[in-house]
């Protein structure tokens, strides 16, 4: 008997503000959680450049280029963001290494775009305050310089190099690793 009277009342009912409720809090979860999604840098790659004939420039002080050396390594680094939004600023760190104690300091004198905690240093930050566009790949180059190699050197001399991001969200803990070498 309260079915029949539920079902021809009209109005409201505590069972039909009950059931209402249910049907739109999830409903307005969506809602509110989809313009969050929207606006995330989504998918952000890094992608080192193919090793290819680069020139090391002389540097006696940082910030002060001389004569070039040829060698082989990555003219730079690309960035592709796949997602809806700006990736904003990006920062991470550059390092140079060698196992070899004969070799000659190597680090990097130039990032396009970007500013380097030190110039010419063989292990910097950098910060890219521009970051890179939604849908966009982008290029970054880099230019390596070199100090003046001792008079009984015998090149070529390999390094490693190794870039981390440390930022936007979509890079984190990104890491790229190559070869540079030196003749």
């Amino acid at each position: 008997m309260n079915e029949e009277i539920e079902s021809k009342e009209s109005g409201f009912s505590r069972r039909r503000v009950v059931k209402g409720v249910a049907w739109s809090v999830p409903v307005i979860v969506t809602a509110v959680a989809s313009p969050a999604a929207a606006a995330s840098p989504g998918q952000v790659d890094p992608l080192l450049d193919p090793n290819t004939a680069i020139k090391f420039v002389l540097s006696t002080k940082p910030g002060s280029p001389g004569q070039a050396r040829n060698g082989l390594g990555p003219k730079g680094f690309y960035i592709h963001n796949s997602g809806g939004a700006p990736t904003g600023a990006i920062s991470g760190r550059i390092t140079v290494t060698s196992s070899d104690s004969s070799a000659p300091r190597v680090g990097v004198q130039i990032l396009s775009e970007g500013v380097l905690d030190q110039i010419g240093a063989s292990d910097t930050g950098f910060t890219i305050a521009g970051g890179v566009g939604a849908g966009v790949n982008k290029f970054f180059s880099l230019t390596f310089n070199h100090t003046e190699p001792p008079r009984n050197w015998v090149g070529p001399k390999s390094f490693e190099l190794a870039i981390s991001f440390t930022s936007p969200v979509g890079l984190d803990k990104r890491f790229l690793g190559g070869a540079l070498e030196l003749r």
